[in-house]
């Protein structure tokens, strides 16, 4: 009994083997070890998908994150963010940061985006992000910056 359990988990060890040299050697595909386990997991190949496409709304796999801070760099809640496509008009994604400032948004990878943050009393801003330069995710630091027509200290 001992011998046919043996000899069973030999043989269905040879045959993850085989098939995992099988897989990897696929175009385009690639593995990844689990250092703990170490099984390897395959990954399918992805292609870049146009922003605009409904394929690119079902496949979001970049993390934009950050946080917004004020001018005295406190942490600055209620600030509204836009995102879009660089080369596209219309936004797509939108989110609000928390009490602690923070936010965060997941698009699909491989393109370009354009983040409008705004809030009232403030000026504008405009930040660029990539997501194909091989990474998952991007953290961002975001300072407002007042209104220049804000009065401070009215005098009374």
């Amino acid at each position: 009994m001992k011998t046919l359990s043996l000899l069973l988990a030999v043989l269905i060890c040879c045959s993850a083997r085989t098939i995992s040299a099988q897989q990897s050697a696929e175009p385009g595909s690639s593995t990844t070890t689990n250092s703990s386990t170490g099984t390897q997991i395959k990954t399918a190949p992805q292609a870049a998908v146009p922003c605009s496409t409904k394929a690119a709304k079902l496949r979001p796999g970049f993390l934009i994150i950050g946080t917004v801070f004020d001018e005295r760099v406190l942490s600055f809640p209620g600030a509204t963010l836009r995102i879009r496509c660089a080369e596209e008009q219309k936004y797509r994604w939108e989110a609000v940061s928390n009490s602690r400032g923070e936010f965060a948004v997941r698009v699909p990878e491989g393109h370009s985006y354009e983040i409008l943050v705004r809030a009232k009393n403030y000026m504008e801003q405009n930040v660029k992000v990539r997501t194909d330069q091989g990474d998952i995710q991007q953290r961002l630091s975001i300072r407002m910056q007042p209104l220049k027509s804000q009065k401070k200290g009215s005098g009374q």
